[in-house]
């Protein structure tokens, strides 16, 4: 018998198939996958497997909010705010407006 040599990605491929996490391509990968997989009893048989029941069932996704500890959420929406005053869409008082366009002028740093 002679041995084949395979590329890297096609041993990879072979090994995921033989081991079950691809489908067997070949009729040698279906009988190494049976001879690896002899002892396993399945748990149900695929008569009592019900396809749509499976895709009824709803998986339940817990939401969490993230927020950066050391800002509180006053700080944050402040922030929001001079986003959008700097993007326009915001209202500005004129008197707040002419001081921070006089320190722009300036270069003064608001910090």
């Amino acid at each position: 018998m002679m041995m084949e040599t395979f590329s890297e990605e096609e041993l990879i491929n072979r090994r995921l198939a033989i081991s079950g996490y691809i489908f067997p391509r070949s009729l040698e990968e279906m009988e190494a996958f049976k001879r690896l997989h002899k002892d396993y009893t399945f748990q149900n048989h695929p008569d009592q497997i019900d396809p749509e029941e499976i895709l009824k069932m709803e998986v339940p996704i817990k939401k969490k909010q993230i927020t950066h500890p050391s800002f509180s959420q006053e700080q944050i929406e402040i922030n929001d705010g001079w986003k959008m005053a700097a993007r326009g869409n915001i209202n500005i008082p004129k008197d707040i407006f002419e001081k921070m366009k006089k320190n722009q002028e300036k270069g003064d740093d608001p910090k």
